[in-house]
């Protein structure tokens, strides 16, 4: 049972890690491709 919690929030945090990752690509690509629309 412990182990299966574990595995949960594991997993949880692999998507959380995914999505981050996925969002981070799309901001860089974003800026590479028009850098004077996501100037900050």
């Amino acid at each position: 049972m412990k182990s299966l919690k574990l595995n949960f929030r594991g997993r949880k945090f692999l998507n959380i890690l995914t999505i981050l990752l996925v969002l981070l690509a799309q901001r860089k690509l974003l800026q590479s491709s028009n850098p004077s629309m996501t100037r900050e």
